[in-house]
């Protein structure tokens, strides 16, 4: 979603995620699953030429902590099972000048 507001050369965005609770398992099975997760990105654009913008970003704004994707099988280390997964990163800011040419 983005909102252009010419006047002030001037441009907002918010993107939404919504993860739904998944199995880890290859059978859809209730043993293991992954919970479900909201993540939010907000972005601003600042044109100061027609050329040259500034930009601020901010991802994972409410540093949700989220698994995206895990293995299906699962070890067992030091005699507890475990199983490796994959997090979405942690909330995280940018700021950059762009120029087009």
């Amino acid at each position: 979603m983005t909102a252009n507001i010419d006047a002030f050369s001037f441009c907002v965005g918010l993107t939404w995620i919504d993860a739904e609770i998944s199995s880890v398992n290859d059978n859809n099975g209730p043993d293991r699953v992954l919970d479900g997760y909201n993540s939010f990105n907000l972005f601003a654009n600042y044109f100061l030429t027609d050329n040259l913008s500034l930009r601020f970003a901010v991802n994972n704004l409410t540093d949700e902590i989220g698994i995206t994707e895990a293995e299906g099988g699962q070890s067992v280390v030091n005699g507890r099972g475990i199983t490796g997964a994959r997090s979405i990163t942690g909330r995280s800011s940018t700021l950059a000048l762009g120029y087009e040419f």
